[in-house]
């Protein structure tokens, strides 16, 4: 990465002219299809979005001097298609509308956000390039309690786990109570006077997260007992 691209408007230039690349070579690589050369348009269609993916997460270590975070493709189809390839640019095409040029624009929410529909882009295309399927539908809690070597059993009820109701609907308003608590914290501190200092926008991109962390882990919780209702 050129150590010359430091300003939010440079790096919206550069992302909105690769993912214009990337764009051309998907209207390339859907008119090749039938024809011998299809193959290898959409493995070039795979490796220009993996390039896509890497300036993003560089343009993320240039500004913050962090690692970003590693993100997963899960959709909710059942076969890879190019009307989902087509979803997954639009919706990243749009995010990288959004940005201003200002550098109040230009936060850690907005290119973590960049980067999360990246990684969807490029995992549409390499399932359809048949390089690798993406993990299962379902994620959060109960794929981590079942694969991971890490327990997550003290998110749940303390008097039990998913195998019985009543634990079930002790940990979903456990996980509800948390969530909630988290958001009229949240409220309240935008509540106050003006004068009262507000929280960044990193502190109310990870509040917003932990609360989407505890919905995800209640719809987790609900698919685990519903699978052991019916063992």
């Amino acid at each position: 990465m050129s150590k010359s691209i430091q300003t939010p408007a440079a790096h919206r230039r550069l992302l909105n002219a690769m993912l214009s690349e990337v764009v051309l070579q998907f209207c390339t690589t859907q008119a090749a299809q039938g024809k011998p050369e299809a193959d290898n348009e959409l493995l070039t269609l795979l490796a220009m979005a993996k390039l896509f993916d890497v300036t993003g997460a560089a343009v993320y270590e240039e500004k913050f001097n962090l690692s970003p975070s590693v993100y997963d493709y899960c959709p909710k189809i059942q076969q890879p298609t190019f009307d989902e390839i087509a979803l997954r640019m639009d919706a990243l095409q749009r995010h990288l509308e959004n940005l201003g040029t200002s550098e109040a624009f230009f936060t850690r929410p907005w290119l973590g956000g960049l980067l999360r529909l990246s990684a969807n882009l490029v995992g549409a295309i390499d399932w359809l390039a048949g390089e690798s399927e993406p993990v299962e539908i379902g994620t959060a809690l109960a794929t981590a309690m079942e694969n991971a070597t890490a327990d997550f059993s003290h998110r749940l009820s303390p008097i039990g786990d998913t195998d019985n109701t009543l634990a079930m609907v002790d940990s979903v308003n456990m996980m509800g109570s948390k969530a909630e608590a988290v958001l009229t914290m949240l409220g309240n501190t935008f509540a106050e006077d003006g004068g009262t200092a507000r929280p960044s926008d990193d502190a109310v991109f990870y509040a917003l997260r932990s609360v989407g962390d505890e919905i995800a882990d209640i719809k987790a919780t609900v698919s685990a007992f519903h699978r052991q209702a019916k063992i």
